[in-house]
């Protein structure tokens, strides 16, 4: 459903919801939370746009749990949705935005908002994925570097031993008397005693 909004008004909303975009969306956020707070008000404006005449699409609770995780307290989640006519609200004891700017303007302003979303959405996925990339090389880099670890304890290992082996043979080669040497007071020395 695309009405018609004035081109200085499509203009000046767009470079609103742009300014929104950088200066909060991406610039304060992880961009996977980035990601899920866009996907998240795309679906919402979607079904609205979808369903315009079906007013349950029209508002969402705060207290929804992916609701409060993926909007309300991402920074920059709630000016988002205020700048494309949701208000705030109580109703029957509940906290909720709800659209209300349900006619020709406002579902235009919607379309804009759309049109602007998936194009942010886009580049916040591939924030994400560069991100997850990037921890994923990370992860790898520090599960090498603690193999490598392994492998030379174990090299540092199997030198000892090799060390301590040809150590022992070197003392059984030189005869007992540098083995009672080298045993020290572990070794009972008995004087020899001599009748005459």
């Amino acid at each position: 459903m695309d009405h018609a909004i004035p081109p200085d008004d499509e203009l000046l909303l767009r470079r609103r919801l742009e300014n929104i975009l950088t200066t909060q969306i991406f610039r304060e956020n992880p961009p996977a939370t980035s990601f899920a707070c866009l996907r998240l008000v795309l679906t919402l404006i979607t079904n609205i746009l979808d369903h315009p005449g079906e007013s349950n699409y029209h508002g969402v609770k705060t207290k929804n749990k992916r609701i409060h995780s993926e909007l309300i307290v991402v920074p920059g989640g709630v000016d988002l949705i205020v700048e494309l006519g949701f208000r705030r609200r109580v109703i029957e004891f509940e906290e909720k935005y709800m659209f209300e700017a349900a006619n020709e303007v406002g579902f235009a302003r919607l379309g804009v908002g759309r049109q602007e979303l998936e194009a942010s959405l886009r580049k916040a996925e591939e924030r994400k994925l560069t991100a997850e990339r990037m921890a994923q090389g990370e992860k790898d880099e520090k599960e090498l570097r603690k193999k490598q670890v392994l492998i030379e304890i174990e090299e540092d290992r199997q030198r000892r031993k090799v060390r301590d082996e040809r150590a022992k043979a070197a003392r059984r080669n030189t005869g007992d008397s540098v083995d009672v040497e080298e045993r020290g007071t572990d070794e009972k020395q008995v004087p020899l005693q001599t009748r005459y």
